[in-house]
């Protein structure tokens, strides 16, 4: 169980990364709604026989990976070195991600963690 101190400060994280992904306008995944849309059309488009110009746009940009019953959103692996598996993630994951990551360098720097999520994951800068 996460203290009220830990709570509180997720909070303000996500309140202003919310800020900062609105005012870049970027192409980030706000939401688990918003990325299980992304995967919907990901796997609606992989099964289609004529695709559009947006279509091609999708699949260049996402891929699925399935697991059992776990489907996650990723770079596809013509993409990435090494054919390396990188995950997008929502939003609202962002936080658990870079908390761990912080724990797992031994309670690292900005260097140090954003060394440990680069390599797994897209989109975290």
């Amino acid at each position: 169980m996460e203290s009220e101190s830990v709570c509180a400060f997720k909070d303000v994280f996500q309140n202003k990364i919310s800020e900062l992904r609105f005012k870049v306008n970027s192409c980030s995944i706000t939401n688990e709604e918003n990325y299980e849309q992304i995967v919907k059309e990901v796997m609606e488009t992989k099964n289609k026989t004529k695709k559009t110009s947006l279509d091609y746009r999708r699949l260049k940009r996402y891929d699925i990976l399935t697991v059992g019953t776990i489907t996650k959103l990723i770079v596809p692996l013509h993409r990435s070195n090494n054919n390396e598996v990188k995950y997008f993630v929502h939003n609202d994951e962002i936080f658990d991600i870079l908390k761990t990551a912080h724990i797992e360098t031994g309670h690292g720097g900005l260097h140090k963690v954003h060394d440990v999520v680069k390599y797994k994951y897209a989109h975290i800068a």
